[in-house]
């Protein structure tokens, strides 16, 4: 717990593959996501924190909870809008 309240933490490695959008050629990007999530008991203590902080990131605590969905969510987010290789990374470029 941080602060008192419970926390989710996710620390996730993993390589994915990414279209460059520059050559449209392939490579893969190692990803090291750390994410600590504050849990809420219900929904009405994730509203107060919400008006506290408008961008405050946290779940609500559930029986079930999807972990998959939730890291699936954490590398979407963490993944380039425009991913490109390095600059003179394409294949070709001088």
């Amino acid at each position: 717990m941080e602060a008192g309240r419970p926390v989710l933490r996710l620390d996730i490695r993993a390589t994915v593959w990414l279209t460059c959008q520059r050559c449209l050629g392939r490579f893969t990007e190692d990803l090291d996501i750390q994410t600590v999530l504050p849990v809420a008991r219900d929904e009405a203590e994730l509203a107060r924190w919400e008006a506290e902080d408008p961008l405050v990131d946290a779940l609500v605590a559930e029986t079930r909870q999807g972990l998959a969905a939730l890291v699936e969510d954490e590398i979407l987010l963490s993944l380039p809008v425009a991913p490109r290789h390095p600059d003179g990374g394409c294949p070709g470029q001088a």
